[in-house]
């Protein structure tokens, strides 16, 4: 990791092989910027010996960083890229893409070679991954047979892109994406693999990074029909800041389609068991026998209903719910916290702690309970 590099945990390994594989956003409460963030995953390169190999995948646009370190090192280096037009070392030539599987054809262009390989690794994410590893198995003059099988023996990487199934006729993926980019890149991936809706479910962590938050409403808003913003770990902040921030990020069109609540200061993007249980009365019309009806549940409930936009601080609640709304051909999107079988709370004495928490557990109960879901009115 970057924080291994920096800190020189690794500092006494000698690498064969290092593989540079992305650079987006992430862990800005550690390394402060995203310079900072790129000088540590470079000190990789520094670390492989120098009968080694640098890999780099050029479609990623922090790439001739680390061409020029692998060749400043005099190491020896291969690129690979997604794009068949690329001028990369390896290529993907062809891919199919699905909800339940991925087929490509691999080029080893300077080896003159291809490899066709069929996986259960969903998603274009993982069409990179893999031309990684094939980059790697080639650098460490593997077979082609021996590359191919040895991918398409990896059923799924926990958390990442990883099917929940039941027997459903919709898709539910738990992924640990949990910045802006990752964010985006799985959400358009269950879209380009045909889901009929996307159903979101993430949230953003606590005493982290505050500057993502918006960013990863924004994009969760512009790239899902319906949306959950829930908890993820909060550690000692209020979860209520976290989630405001998030949907601080949804656009302004969406609050400007509720003039009167949003002149009144409706605060109605929250969980709606934060707000009060009273019921606006049908008879009430004027804007200032309304007012004092702000923070009402009721109207916070029809609202996020009329926009598919829910606040719902309990996770546990919040994959339920998304579930329990799926149809046949919709994907459900549990974002953020993958392989992780826990959250991070604060306890009484303000002190983050852990409890047990694990979203594909917490899938694989919801859909065994859908029909108990959908008779207590979650369902469209």
């Amino acid at each position: 990791s970057s924080h291994a590099l920096e800190m020189g945990r690794c500092d006494n390994v000698d690498f064969n092989v290092g593989v540079f594989t992305n650079l987006s956003r992430d862990h800005m409460d550690f390394h402060g910027d995203m310079e900072s963030y790129a000088n540590a995953k470079l000190k990789l390169f520094d670390l492989v010996s120098m009968s080694g190999y640098g890999i780099v995948n050029l479609d990623d646009s922090s790439s001739s960083l680390f061409i020029d370190a692998a060749r400043g090192r005099g190491i020896k280096l291969l690129t690979f890229s997604a794009d068949s037009s690329a001028q990369a070392d390896v290529i993907c030539l062809s891919v199919n893409l699905s909800l339940f599987q991925t087929e490509l054809v691999v080029g080893v262009m300077n080896l003159g070679r291809e490899i066709e390989i069929t996986s259960s690794l969903l998603g274009r994410a993982n069409v990179s991954n893999i031309l990684a590893a094939v980059s790697a198995g080639v650098a460490m003059g593997y077979s082609d047979d021996v590359i191919a099988a040895g991918i398409q023996s990896t059923e799924f990487v926990p958390g990442r892109y990883e099917l929940i199934n039941e027997g459903q006729d919709f898709a539910v993926l738990v992924d640990y994406a949990h910045t802006p980019d990752a964010l985006a890149n799985v959400l358009d991936d269950v879209r380009a693999m045909g889901a009929t809706r996307v159903i979101t479910v993430f949230g953003c962590g606590g005493d982290r990074d505050t500057g993502k938050r918006p960013l990863m409403g924004r994009i969760a808003h512009e790239k899902s029909d319906i949306v959950f913003v829930t908890s993820d770990n909060p550690r000692t902040e209020n979860p209520d800041v976290v989630i405001d921030d998030v949907v601080s990020g949804f656009s302004a069109e969406l609050y400007d389609q509720f003039q009167i609540d949003k002149e009144l200061g409706l605060h109605w993007l929250q969980d709606m068991h934060n707000l009060d249980p009273v019921f606006i009365p049908e008879s009430t019309t004027r804007r200032w026998e309304k007012f004092k009806y702000i923070g009402n549940r009721t109207r916070a409930q029809f609202l996020q209903n009329s926009v598919r936009r829910y606040v719902v601080q309990e996770r546990y609640y919040a994959i339920r719910l998304a579930i329990g709304m799926a149809e046949p051909g919709d994907a459900v999107v549990i974002a953020g916290k993958g392989h992780e079988d826990y959250q991070i709370l604060a306890n009484g004495e303000e002190e983050a702690v852990k409890s047990w928490f694990d979203d594909r557990v917490e899938s694989y109960a919801a859909l065994q309970e859908m029909a108990k879901i959908q008779a207590a009115g979650w369902y469209t």
